[in-house]
């Protein structure tokens, strides 16, 4: 019996013995395999670091694009040569400079290495040594990515490596970018657009180098306006004051080198008819609508009420190879088309009240056109309201804002600025004062409140459509409209001396206040 209770006491303990063994070698195998993984996971997120820094830099370099925020674009100044750093790192004591070959984060694409965004050898970046700007970052924003620098000038051929015109050449002219023609050089006639910025950030971790480049542009959704005042459908009622002191005026008051537009554009020559005989005889001159004969044609008149206005020779129609320029558009806003206007070498003392149908996009001879610039503009409205919602006092001045149904803005006195779109009518009282853009798509119609007095001002444009003419009770969206109506700027009878005078400035100084669109994105790793 003994014998086989020591025979038992020894297979136990084997068994513990061996059970014991495997368990060490079983922590070892777990210690081992966590310590190889320490590596790999450190490397793994000094890379997820390098993008996120080098992402957060970009995005620091395209608010630093914003008026309001720094001077970049005033350093800038236009010049394709110019470049502005913004450094996050401390060389020695001083400032880093990243055009040196000797600064340890040394931008070696600044004077003649393929440009990371194109991949495409040979190309120079173009820029000067004199017109190279060095400041530190956090003199742009407090909250800082630890990136090392921003780079950030505007685009070119050169830069990019890449032409965009039928000339195999590389330029170093701007380019500017528009969502219908896409990149173009700058000054080409007939065309608008706004200049493209590159923003280059670079950020270097453990070893591992990151380059992210944006391609950055002002929020700008092509709208060539073809009038001071445009009424579209047929047939637009236009009951204006009777004053003598009501005008309207196509030349650009912001931009008097630009080419005049017509007082009030209209579809068809039966609309010219229709809205000229709502207007008393002893004003229906050049006096009173002053204007081009043509968008961008020559003008009726010398000079607006307020006074004289210089115009600018007419464009031609733009000759761009639109295959070459065409490219994918930025937040889906490709379909807002740009105009090039025939010039004309009419004038007269006729009103400018002017039959533009043979000018207009389909954007805006359409429901469908019309409702997505509704929708497009909402894509970058500072605010969407419904009737409800939308704010008495006014929009915030220079905001974009998009309200869904009638709006009220009937305030004695009240004065407001920015892009204003109302799917509903929108009312307005005495002395009501705007500078910048009004949009009236939906039920397409204005009325002032308080008729018989007070002298509404409009310093930049109207544009009014009724996309509701099947429907009394249009959707607040406009999602049951489907066809044009007559739209309507009514109840203006009796005094006043209020104006409309067409301001691009007013209209442009918007987009200039809202973050740039980011038109393209791309990295690197070194």
């Amino acid at each position: 019996m003994c014998a086989i209770k020591r025979k038992n006491r020894g297979a136990a303990l084997l068994l513990a013995l061996m059970i014991t063994i495997a368990v060490g070698l079983l922590a070892a195998a777990l210690t081992m395999g966590y310590q190889e993984q320490v590596p790999f996971s450190r490397v793994v997120n000094i890379r997820m670091d390098n993008i996120t820094t080098a992402q957060g830099g970009a995005e620091l370099g395209r608010a630093a694009l914003r008026s309001a925020t720094s001077s970049v674009v005033t350093t800038i100044n236009g010049d394709p040569t110019a470049v502005v750093y913004l450094v996050n790192y401390d060389n020695g004591g001083s400032l880093g400079d990243p055009t040196s070959s000797s600064d340890p984060y040394f931008d070696s694409s600044y004077s003649s290495v393929t440009d990371p965004f194109t991949g495409q050898a040979g190309a120079s970046p173009g820029y000067s040594s004199s017109k190279t700007s060095i400041v530190a970052a956090s003199s742009i924003a407090a909250d800082l990515s630890q990136f090392k620098w921003v780079r950030i000038s505007l685009e070119t051929e050169l830069r990019v490596g890449q032409a965009v015109t039928a000339n195999s050449s590389l330029e170093n002219t701007v380019l500017d970018y528009s969502p219908f023609y896409g990149r173009f050089p700058q000054g080409t006639t007939g065309v608008t657009g706004v200049p493209v910025y590159l923003v280059v950030a670079r950020s270097v971790e453990g070893g591992n180098q990151r380059t992210t480049m944006i391609e950055a542009a002002q929020p700008s959704l092509g709208l060539d306006l073809p009038s001071a005042m445009t009424m579209l459908g047929n047939n637009p009622v236009y009951l204006s004051p009777d004053s003598n002191g009501w005008s309207i005026c196509g030349a650009d008051a912001g931009s008097p080198q630009q080419p005049m537009l017509p007082a009030i554009g209209v579809q068809g020559p039966n609309s010219v008819t229709y809205v000229e005989n709502n207007i008393k005889a002893q004003r229906l001159d050049s006096t009173h609508y002053t204007g081009s004969s043509t968008p961008g044609g020559t003008s009726n008149a010398t000079s607006c009420k307020d006074g004289t206005v210089a115009e600018a020779a007419p464009p031609s129609t733009p000759r761009i190879e639109l295959a070459r320029l065409l490219r994918r558009n930025a937040n889906g806003l490709g379909h807002l088309l740009n105009v090039g206007f025939q010039s004309s070498s009419t004038t007269s003392t006729s009103p400018a009240i002017i039959d533009i149908n043979s000018y207009l996009n389909t954007n805006f001879n359409t429901v469908s056109g019309l409702k997505q610039i509704v929708t497009d503009m909402s894509s970058i409205a500072d605010n969407v309201y419904t009737s409800s919602t939308a704010p008495t006092a006014g929009p915030a001045a220079g905001d974009i804002t998009v309200v869904q149904g009638d709006y009220a803005l009937t305030k004695s006195n009240y004065s407001g600025s920015g892009i204003l779109v109302v799917t509903g009518t929108l009312s307005i009282g005495s002395n009501f004062s705007w500078n910048g853009l009004i949009m009236v798509i939906g039920t397409g119609s204005i009325q002032y409140v308080n008729n018989g007095g007070g002298s509404p001002n409009i310093n930049g444009a109207l544009l009014f459509g009724n996309v509701c003419g099947n429907t009394s009770s249009p959707a607040a969206d406009l999602s049951n409209c489907t066809t044009m109506g007559t739209s309507s700027f009514a109840n203006f009878s009796g005094g006043g001396n209020g104006d409309i005078q067409y301001n691009s400035s007013d209209i442009n100084d918007v987009y200039q206040n809202h973050s740039y669109l980011e038109l393209s994105y791309s990295e690197t790793t070194d």
